[in-house]
């Protein structure tokens, strides 16, 4: 298989075989990705093989804003911020079933958590934040470093110092 690389969804791209096994999931990138990338509601980026235009898979992120009382103690900046903190949203992240297990959503996350780091240069992003489409889930997450929620156990964080030295290892700016 060709090399695999992250891009920005373009027309170009192939959405509508894209299958990840999780109706919701599909059905963005599908139907609703391109409308809110042309409306800047989201910035959606795909995998692709180099050189083909299938989407193997892809997340979505957005601005966003983290209420500071649904933090557990133990997230909660120093200087604490009130009511809400800078974050980035994962809206969705999905992988074909063709390319499932091969590493494709380590990549997207990774890439993500990149885009995170780089928006934050910007501007104050102390979390990237998710809602795990189910409780299967939430393992990938916390690999990762993600924190449940304990009022919302799906809502998962993952702070911005982890995210630091996460991008760091990689070797990402």
């Amino acid at each position: 298989m060709a090399k695999v690389i992250i891009e920005p969804l373009g027309s170009h791209h192939d959405r509508a075989a894209f299958d990840c096994g999780q109706p919701r999931v599909t059905n963005f990138i599908r139907l609703t990705a391109k409308k809110q990338v042309a409306e800047s509601l989201a910035v959606v980026r795909v995998a692709v093989a180099e050189g083909t235009p299938k989407v193997l898979g892809y997340h979505s992120l957005s601005a966003h804003s983290l209420l500071v009382d649904d933090l557990p103690a133990e997230l909660m900046p120093k200087s604490r911020p009130y009511p809400g903190l800078g974050a980035f949203y994962l809206g969705f992240l999905g992988v074909d079933l063709s390319m499932q297990g091969k590493g494709i959503g380590c990549l997207l996350l990774r890439d993500a958590m990149g885009q995170t780091m780089r928006a934050g240069e910007y501007g104050g992003i102390a979390f990237l934040v998710l809602d795990a489409i189910d409780e299967a889930a939430v393992p990938f997450y916390l690999q990762f470093g993600f924190t449940a929620l304990p009022s919302q156990p799906l809502r998962l964080v993952l702070p911005a110092s982890v995210i630091r030295q996460a991008v760091a290892q990689a070797g990402n700016p």
